[in-house]
């Protein structure tokens, strides 16, 4: 037995120090994978960010300076007005050119036509002169009109110009001011790929991509070779399922590296490591490591060893057939051995733990009972008919005395009953689960199956899963109108467009009531919140398909409907309209109000963007109604 045991010691040891070495080797290289994740998620997040910051740049550039040139145009205006003499002259006209700082300086009559300015060889153009020129058509039927052009080839030259243009406050010409877009320009190359990963540093052995999705060409990278090949031809195959959180294996340029990529709207930024640098380190740090594991197992044997001969091998051939016979269920077994004095006081142990086994279904239930805790628990053996059990298992199954006795003569019918329960899975909670589909009563069951026995625990959670479920509820839904607040809708959103894939159309509708404040002044904050409850009942009732209301806060509502075709949706948003128009109440008895609201939308097959942005879209066409008017449902359209 001495060389069984010292054997087995010796193969437990040398197993379990291998064991370790390798545990060691594959948890070094899955740090390195998750250390070159956050790397790239922190890169990836870094260039989404300039991007983002850029284009904000480029667009409030944008309108400062259509803002700037309409100053300049209507400075311009001013000087013609009370000038009208220098229109002739030449040499003035360059001079407010050159005073106001503009490139251009042009003047037109009534009729659209450039019959004065600083650049004499453009006179005689018109407004219908070409596309550029067409731009400020719409002035010549509304004086109140200044518009500013976006970048474009002139008309004459095909040169890149903004150029802006207002009335004179007598309405008698036309003042138009044409400026180079040095600064914008310059801004927009910013943008450039380039310049981004200039400021994104890659780390050894890294690669950065820009990939155009739809063509999976690489347009922009930090390796020149691989600029204009497709993703294929570079060696990257995407999974099916990619994720930022997930990375995966490739081949890039020949070499095996590890990739992580992030899918950003229509393109995929993505950043590939080489595996030799990853790893470089692993196996020469695992050196020192094998050494030190060796000469600690070689000690634990020696001294394990030298100990065996005085305390381990006499009464354990005594002390094993004992718990052989107890442990396949013969609990009357007595352990009888006095060889040494732990083992007598492991035979007392023993046979102290049989008779704690016997009457240990007893003392539960006395203590359960004296505690009044809704637990029951219950215990069967392999070789065993019925089934030990608690007094409360009975009345947590809701079943009466007769049927409980009757359920535990029959271990088999037991098993059936606590299967057939365990199908009514409660989404959310771990080993909870409906007694039944018609009863609100919800049980926590937990059961260890060992080789020859079972033991659960049946536990009433009732009303702890009915207070979850109601602060689920008032966390997720507007006290007022009953219908999803704000953090409920960001839920429902970030769930949804979490899995982009799964959305073939859809519609995202800002709507804000009209005259709300009339409503509060005249008929109290009672009647405001009355027309805010009609409101959110209209959006709940309408005929549009698939959808999702909330307030946002305030008077201010969303709508998210998905899943249909575009010509449905177009369908519902009109029918929406129309009962919106048709919608009255009455407030103190006798006063009808009239609910109205304005809204802005658009579609997802049109703008795929996130969630937030299609909402701050949405925003903008919902401005965009109100200020004509109210009482609108405008399309976003991103002129």
């Amino acid at each position: 037995m001495k060389k069984q045991i010292a054997k087995r010691l010796i193969i437990i040891i040398l197993t379990t120090t291998l064991l370790t070495m390798c545990m060691n080797y594959f948890l070094q290289i899955k740090n390195a994978r998750e250390s070159m994740e956050r790397g790239s998620r922190i890169k990836i997040n870094q260039i989404e960010q300039i991007l983002e910051q850029n284009e904000q740049d480029t667009v409030q550039l944008k309108q400062s300076l259509k803002e700037d040139y309409i100053i300049r145009a209507k400075a311009a205006a001013y000087i013609i007005q009370n000038n009208p003499d220098i229109i002739n002259d030449q040499n003035e006209m360059k001079k407010i050119a050159s005073l106001l700082q503009i490139d251009e300086f042009h003047v037109f009559d009534g009729d659209g036509c450039l019959y004065a300015g600083s650049e004499p060889k453009y006179f005689g153009y018109t407004f219908h002169s070409g596309e550029q020129m067409e731009f400020f058509l719409p002035m010549l039927k509304d004086k109140s009109l200044e518009l500013a052009q976006d970048i474009m080839p002139n008309t004459a030259e095909q040169k890149l110009m903004q150029y802006t243009a207002v009335w004179q406050e007598n309405g008698e010409n036309i003042i138009q001011i044409g400026m180079e877009p040095v600064r914008l320009l310059k801004a927009m190359e910013k943008n450039e790929l380039s310049y981004i990963f200039s400021m994104v540093t890659p780390e050894e052995g890294s690669i950065l991509y820009v990939v155009d999705k739809k063509s999976g060409t690489i347009t922009g990278a930090t390796e020149q070779k691989l600029m204009n090949m497709s993703l294929d031809e570079a060696g990257i195959h995407l999974p099916e399922k990619y994720s930022v959180n997930n990375g995966f294996n490739a081949i890039v340029a020949g070499e095996s590296s590890y990739c992580v990529f992030k899918d950003c709207g229509e393109q995929l930024i993505g950043v590939s490591q080489s595996k030799s640098v990853m790893y470089r380190t692993i196996l020469p740090g695992m050196i020192p490591v094998f050494i030190c594991l060796a000469i600690l197992a070689l000690v634990m044997i020696i001294a394990i060893l030298s100990q065996i001969d005085k305390y381990v091998i006499q009464g354990i051939d005594t002390v094993i057939e004992g718990l052989t016979e107890i442990t396949g269920g013969n609990l009357d077994e007595h352990v009888e051995v006095d060889t040494t004095p732990e083992f007598v006081e492991l035979s007392s142990n023993i046979n102290k733990m049989v008779n704690s086994l016997l009457n240990n279904m007893t003392r539960m239930s006395d203590i359960f009972n004296a505690a009044e805790v809704q637990v029951g628990v219950y215990e069967y053996y392999d070789n065993m008919k019925r089934v030990l059990a608690t007094d409360k298992i009975g009345r947590l199954l809701m079943l009466s005395r007769e049927e409980t006795a009757e359920l535990l003569e029959d271990k088999e019918k037991f098993r059936e009953k606590i299967d057939s329960i365990c199908e009514n899975v409660v989404e959310q909670y771990k080993d909870v689960y409906q007694l039944s589909k018609d009863k609100e009563c919800y049980l926590k069951i937990q059961t260890v199956v060992n080789e020859k026995e079972s033991f659960g625990i049946i536990t009433d959670v009732t009303e702890e899963i009915l207070e979850k479920i109601q602060l689920e509820h008032d966390r997720d839904y507007d006290l007022l109108t009953g219908i999803l607040n704000r953090r409920g809708f960001y839920r429902r959103m970030k769930k949804i467009f979490g899995n982009c894939s799964n959305i073939t159309e859809a519609v995202m509708i800002m709507i804000d009531m009209d005259e709300l404040k009339e409503i509060n002044d005249n008929f109290g904050h009672a009647g405001g919140d009355m027309a805010i409850i009609a409101a959110a009942k209209l959006l709940k009732e309408c005929a549009m398909p698939n959808k999702i209301v909330a307030r946002l806060g305030g008077d201010e509502f969303v709508m998210f409907a998905f899943g249909n075709s575009k010509k449905e949706l177009e369908k519902g948003i009109e029918e929406l309209y129309d009962q919106m128009m048709n919608t009255v109440i009455t407030i103190t008895g006798l006063d009808k109000i009239p609910i109205r609201m304005s809204g802005g939308y658009l579609f997802y097959s049109e703008y795929p963007f996130e969630f937030s942005q299609m909402l701050k879209k949405a925003d903008e066409a919902l401005y965009r109604a109100k200020s004509s008017g109210k009482s609108k449902l405008f399309q976003y359209t991103s002129e």
